[in-house]
């Protein structure tokens, strides 16, 4: 099982305990959009630490499309523009109503044990993509500050 599938097991897992799985799909939904939205944010603060001519690519493209606005601003329109994109692409595509039913029937056949070691897997997941930003945002502050 993926680790976006994890996620949604995981929601449904937490979830259905509380009472309130009817929630689960929502929330798998946006926390696995949110995981992707870090793993490309965590990917790109990569590149542009070790690989400054990708930056220069990339900022040049935004420029383009852009213009010239504030670096705030842009943040902002950028993480937006993202994370609506990869809500669309996950809720139609893992996340839609046939492929959550099928995936939480199999999770519901399973053994507790195995989903309970689903369930870590995907929250291990989302705290590892938060770990990966804040690695690469130290990557990227000791290359800054320290090595330049």
């Amino acid at each position: 099982m993926n680790i976006f599938k994890a996620i949604y097991c995981n929601q449904y897992f937490e979830l259905k305990q509380k009472g309130k799985e009817v929630q689960a799909r929502y929330n798998g939904t946006i926390l696995t959009s949110i995981t992707l939205v870090l793993i490309l944010f965590g990917t790109y603060i990569f590149l542009i630490t070790w690989f400054p001519d990708i930056e220069r690519a990339i900022n040049r493209a935004i420029r383009k499309v852009v213009g010239r606005t504030t670096g705030r601003m842009m943040g902002k329109l950028i993480a937006f523009v993202f994370m609506v994109i990869s809500y669309v692409v996950i809720r139609w595509t893992i996340g839609t109503q046939r492929n959550y039913e099928q995936l939480i029937t199999t999770f519901d056949k399973m053994p507790i044990h195995d989903q309970e070691k689903i369930s870590k897997k995907g929250l291990k997941a989302f705290i590892g993509t938060i770990v990966f930003i804040v690695i690469s945002l130290i990557g990227l502050l000791v290359k800054t500050y320290i090595i330049n």
